[in-house]
């Protein structure tokens, strides 16, 4: 399984934006700036403690006001943030970028996950941006959902294009000969 390393993807999504400087930050004043994150609809936040961490990570205060999990109504604020101006908005893109996405994952999941009958669960699949899998997984269960394989070494699933190959009995006798716990993708 691959290792995940999320502050050092934080730390890549920011020299990413920020290249070799923000050229309009350098431009600031040396002012400190107080901003708030607020959703602009009802939500299930995800993704407020990767936001606080990318803005830590360039030297700001981030305190987190609605937990990963938690409902926000409309104009409820989700993160708190200060530091110097320049700082603070040479992140801020990438942060809320990371809210929103994350936010809207965790949104669309709870919906899903309350419409299910008891005891049937919603899996996150590895149909994700590359990366971002980590995140959209945490943005899952932050919903309500629970992560499913990360890769395509965290188990067998045996899909319809490993069947196109072959038969599906064959396919699951050599499944079950690796002594692994496997999965067959249905139709119906």
């Amino acid at each position: 399984m691959p290792r995940f390393d999320p502050r050092g993807d934080l730390r890549r999504f920011l020299a990413e934006d920020v290249g070799r400087g923000d050229a309009t930050g350098a431009l600031l004043p040396p002012v400190r700036l107080s901003a708030r994150a607020v959703a602009r609809e009802a939500c299930v936040v995800a993704g407020a403690r990767r936001a606080a961490e990318l803005f830590r990570m360039r030297g700001c205060r981030a305190r987190v006001l609605r937990a990963d999990g938690a409902r926000a109504r409309a104009g409820a604020a989700v993160l708190g943030v200060s530091g110097p101006a320049a700082r603070v908005l040479e992140c801020e893109r990438t942060a809320l970028n990371l809210l929103s996405r994350m936010s809207g994952i965790a949104t669309a999941t709870r919906a899903l996950a309350g419409r299910l009958p008891r005891g049937v669960g919603l899996y996150a699949t590895r149909k994700t941006a590359p990366g971002l899998r980590l995140f959209d997984k945490e943005a899952v269960e932050a919903g309500g959902g629970r992560r499913h394989r990360m890769g395509l070494d965290s188990s067998i699933m045996i899909k319809d294009n490993h069947i196109a190959a072959g038969t599906l009995g064959g396919r699951m006798a050599r499944a079950r000969a690796t002594g692994r716990r496997f999965e067959v993708e249905v139709e119906t």
